[in-house]
């Protein structure tokens, strides 16, 4: 079995377990480029929750 899934993964070119690579810190620096204003507020339709 694991020989069949290691043949797949290759074929599709995923990164076996051994290839993983953890993320950097600040990898993903400049992703978020807009937050609005009201982000925090509470939502209309969590009103009769709160």
């Amino acid at each position: 079995m694991e020989d069949l899934v290691s043949a797949l993964v290759s074929d599709i070119g995923l990164p076996s377990a051994d290839e993983k690579t953890r993320m950097k810190f600040g990898e993903l620096k400049g992703f978020v480029t807009y937050i609005a204003d009201d982000f925090d507020e509470p939502l209309e339709d969590f009103k009769d929750y709160m």
